[in-house]
């Protein structure tokens, strides 16, 4: 994948074969620019953003258009699988679509250093620290060990995978029928 535009915040924005319908590369390397900072600025220090596009129905015959305006979609994440809106602005006829693209994350989490069963108890022997896609999955991955100690999983896991809020059991503070003041 060739790069076409890099930003000065640790973001790279590729791009494949264009991606169908007829889309500029211009208006394109605009929308995985947008998506980009827009992941950044969620994203922990020092991380590491890269935007690749997805492909828009080849089908689509949209008409020729002067100005392409990318925006982002309310309610879509800001990692992961997710979607830009490209919307014509100038043009004989005016159009909207949405170009799926795919953010990664890649900073430091919490991770299992070997493989545990649902009910492991965590310790310090069983985390470590390696740069994960922080959006492979829903939920952010803990960035401090310290506090995933003495936590039950829920599931079992593997060696390598992050450690995300539904990955472990909540938390019991008291027993049923204790009294509480």
């Amino acid at each position: 994948m060739p790069l076409l535009a890099g930003l000065a915040l640790g973001v790279s924005v590729h791009a494949q074969t264009p991606p169908g319908a007829g889309l500029p590369a211009e208006a394109v390397q605009q929308a995985l620019t947008l998506a980009g900072q827009a992941a950044q600025a969620l994203a922990p220090p020092g991380a590491r953003v890269v935007v690749s596009p997805g492909a828009i129905d080849p089908r689509l015959q949209l008409a020729p258009c002067a100005k392409i305006e990318p925006t982002q979609i309310t309610g879509q994440p800001a990692w992961g699988r997710t979607r830009i809106a490209l919307r014509c602005v100038e043009g004989k006829s005016r159009w909207n679509v949405s170009l799926p693209v795919t953010v990664q994350v890649f900073a430091p989490a919490v991770v299992l250093a070997t493989a545990l069963p649902a009910g492991a108890t965590l310790d310090t022997t069983a985390l470590t620290l390696a740069e994960v896609d922080w959006g492979a999955a829903s939920g952010q991955p803990f960035a401090n060990g310290q506090a995933l100690l003495g936590r039950v999983l829920a599931r079992p896991l593997a060696a390598g995978q992050a450690l995300r809020a539904p990955d472990l059991l909540a938390r019991k503070w008291f027993a049923p029928g204790e009294t509480v003041q």
